[in-house]
């Protein structure tokens, strides 16, 4: 279960962090630690007063902490319980090459995926963690893909290919890229 960060769902219009806290507590004293997330909803509700924007998430793992909560649990709320259940997902069909991005390490990382109807493609994207970029079509060999010279110092990423069709469909390729 994730837990909803907007302070009228969480409490009133004076509600912060605390008040939050509250409701992950309840959460896991109700159906464990191995079950919390955070659905921050930082994309328009109302968050709590003490924390505007992302660049303060830390304030609830301090909060937890100062409560008690161990460094396990605190990671697991934090993101590893999300991460564990993303992974767990099947985003795609890994035993079907047309379903299937391959992340390929390095100084340049690269991404690619196989068996695309090249012949219908008019455009393509990829996107990595929610930034859009520009994806290169290879028709000779049917391979959509994007390569960057950044690090990935993340642990995992997820990585979506996306390409229209001559007559407007998006289709879309989803997956979790495991990074070490």
């Amino acid at each position: 279960m994730h837990v909803v960060f907007c302070r009228y769902f969480i409490g009133d219009v004076d509600s912060g962090v605390e008040v939050l806290v509250d409701h992950i507590e309840h959460i896991i004293n109700v159906i464990g630690e191995d079950h919390v997330g955070l659905g921050s909803d930082f994309d328009g509700a109302t968050m709590p007063v003490d924390l505007p924007d992302i660049s303060h998430m830390q304030l609830v793992a301090k909060t937890m902490k100062n409560r008690g909560f161990s460094e396990d649990t605190i990671d697991k709320v934090m993101g590893l319980n999300s991460l564990r259940l993303i992974d767990e997902m099947n985003f795609s069909q890994p035993d079907s090459p047309e379903n299937n991005i391959n992340f390929i390490p390095g100084v340049t990382n690269h991404f690619e995926m196989e068996s695309i109807d090249l012949d219908n493609t008019i455009g393509a994207h990829f996107w990595l963690n929610g930034i859009r970029y520009d994806a290169k079509i290879d028709a000779l060999t049917s391979k959509l893909s994007y390569s960057n010279d950044e690090p990935l110092i993340e642990r995992y990423y997820v990585a979506t290919f996306e390409y229209t069709d001559t007559s407007g469909h998006i289709k879309r390729t989803t997956q979790i890229i495991k990074n070490f």
